[in-house]
């Protein structure tokens, strides 16, 4: 593979896989499917915890979501269960930063609300000890317009894989750069909290990447995509004070929508930015 360089990858991973994904199967209820329109996902792993993640559909005041996970995908070998409650404030996003599980182990989970059950997710804690090998998935430069995702859908069908490594662009603010042929939602290039939402339930609506997502958990880190592309502390390349207003791009102010949007749907913990698996192996 000399000479592949990262976008390279992304497009040749996803060149044969159009046929699908063979991983986590849609066995969501019928309502359940219409509640948590989004999926499920987990990431951040680490040997005794991990985070999982849904977003309630369908709600427009606070409503409480039962949490379960379990050493079957049947779900009747329960290790863990709570409640938690879907906002508006966090735009019914759902994260749960499950403890208390052993390390190297296969788990599912699953989210329930108002009678109805979420597609059941599989993820997998990180082993106690070094480990010889481990087989990942990287991926980075997720834009829809340039490509769509059959790759996520190749990699959902792997079985074997520890996790999936998100280096970052997992979304793009752009606005539609195909002409109508391909959509997106908003069309418009994201500047404001509720562009950015939006932009994020249009990429979590694709099958193929609610595929991976339930079928691996996620270890990502974000890049410059997630807010603006190549921003500083005076602006973004593609920043246009005349049309977005001062300061809407760059620096704190101007990346808050999109850090915002970003960690209401990453399954990783709230506080943080950086992965923690990243944070736990780094002698920085």
């Amino acid at each position: 593979m000399a000479g592949l360089n990262r976008r390279g990858f992304v497009a040749v991973a996803g060149a044969g896989a159009l046929l699908g994904a063979a991983g986590c199967s849609s066995n969501a209820s019928h309502s359940g499917a219409t509640l948590f329109l989004h999926g499920v996902a987990s990431g951040d792993p680490l040997q005794h915890a991990v985070v999982i993640w849904t977003r309630l559909s369908g709600s427009e005041e606070a409503a409480t979501v039962e949490w379960l996970v379990a050493r079957d995908r049947k779900l009747r070998h329960i290790v863990r269960r709570g409640t938690v409650v879907a906002s508006p404030e966090h735009d019914f996003c759902c994260k749960i930063d499950v403890d208390q599980l052993e390390s190297g182990h296969d788990y599912f989970y699953a989210f329930r609300a108002n009678g109805a059950q979420s597609t059941v997710g599989h993820t997998r804690t990180l082993a106690e000890a070094y480990l010889a090998q481990a087989r990942l998935a990287v991926v980075s430069c997720a834009h829809y317009q340039q490509g769509r995702y059959a790759a996520y859908a190749r990699i959902a069908a792997q079985r074997d894989l520890d996790a999936v490594i998100h280096l970052g662009d997992y979304i793009y603010e752009y606005g539609d750069i195909s002409g109508g042929t391909i959509a997106i939602d908003p069309a418009h290039e994201i500047v404001s909290l509720e562009d950015y939402r939006r932009r994020y339930a249009f990429y979590r609506s694709d099958p193929s990447l609610q595929s991976c997502h339930a079928s691996h958990p996620f270890i990502a880190v974000w890049d410059d995509h997630e807010t603006a592309n190549n921003s500083w502390s005076g602006g973004a390349r593609n920043h246009d004070p005349a049309s977005e207003g001062d300061g809407r791009r760059g620096g704190r102010r101007a990346s808050a929508p999109g850090m915002s949007g970003c960690r209401c749907v990453r399954p990783a913990p709230a506080s943080s930015f950086t992965a923690r698996f990243v944070l736990a192996i780094s002698p920085i």
